[in-house]
């Protein structure tokens, strides 16, 4: 595809998950989410494989195309086009068990607590689903997929070495995310705006993507989302322009960017999404437990 037809594909998906979330409006908050994250995720990828990246899926191999349609979550079809590479070192491995296995320790005391804790319990069960799944299960799975001979870049690679928001945007969290800016919503922004314009573009894209899989599900909290992502892009700008966050001892920036990554983060994982969703959940494992 070239051109405005290019879009087309990308035009489909996201009328589709409107419909979505219009007839999901009614269910409880769980069905809304995964209404929301998985049908979005689907339709973004299918969009993903039928326009921009249809020449590199189709070029791939079958077991190839099983590896990336089904466990694989990134967007970036040329990954698989191609085998050998650099095997994989244990640490990774080794690393993603070890936070995995943490994660769900957490998870699990954070259920067993919840009661007791109150809200503390949410950010506890928060915070160990985002060990066992993002800086666990992600690096398993980078971990064998490198094993297989596939040179894929690491799902999230390391985002505590991050000396900026934008290193950690870009390059460390997230790259499945980061692929499907690039593959499907940078090309038409970039077709309109100013390419410094249109990299906050995608700053207010990931905030309405996040306000599907947060603050809809919840039914509450809408706009929260958004100002984080918002306080995120106007940071990246101020460190390449008034900041130059580039000469900053290294500690000194990996403070900053630590910082702006915590402290807002009530804003993403508001109030409303913590109790109708992260305690829920808690509760339903503690039950299960007992």
């Amino acid at each position: 595809m070239s051109g405005r037809r290019a879009y087309l594909p990308l035009a489909i998906a996201i009328s589709a998950l409107a419909v979505v979330l219009w007839l999901g409006r009614g269910l409880d908050p769980g069905w809304r989410l995964i209404a929301a994250a998985g049908c979005g995720y689907v339709l973004f990828k299918s969009a993903a494989v039928v326009g921009p990246q249809r020449a590199e899926f189709l070029a791939l191999t079958g077991r190839a195309r099983i590896f990336f349609s089904l466990p694989w979550p990134g967007f970036d079809a040329k990954r698989f086009t191609k085998r050998g590479g650099d095997m994989p070192t244990r640490d990774r491995l080794a690393g993603g068990a070890l936070r995995m296995t943490a994660g769900g320790l957490a998870v699990v005391l954070a259920s067993l607590n919840h009661e007791s804790w109150g809200d503390a319990a949410s950010w506890v069960g928060i915070g160990g689903i985002l060990l066992l799944v993002h800086l666990g299960y992600a690096y398993v799975l980078t971990w064998l997929a490198q094993r297989a001979g596939y040179p894929v870049r690491p799902l999230f690679d390391d985002p505590w070495k991050s000396g900026s928001l934008g290193e950690f945007w870009t390059e460390r969290w997230n790259a499945p995310f980061v692929e499907m800016d690039r593959i499907l919503f940078l090309p038409p922004l970039r077709w309109w705006l100013k390419p410094r314009v249109a990299a906050f573009g995608v700053f207010l894209i990931s905030g309405v993507l996040h306000e599907m899989a947060i603050s809809y599900p919840a039914g509450s909290g809408f706009g929260l989302p958004m100002a984080y992502f918002g306080i995120h892009a106007t940071a990246v700008y101020a460190e390449r322009t008034v900041l130059k966050l580039k000469t900053w001892p290294v500690a000194a920036a990996r403070t900053w960017t630590i910082a702006l990554v915590f402290l807002p983060l009530p804003l993403l994982f508001h109030h409303a999404f913590r109790t109708q969703l992260v305690f829920p959940l808690l509760q339903a494992i503690a039950e299960v437990l007992r």
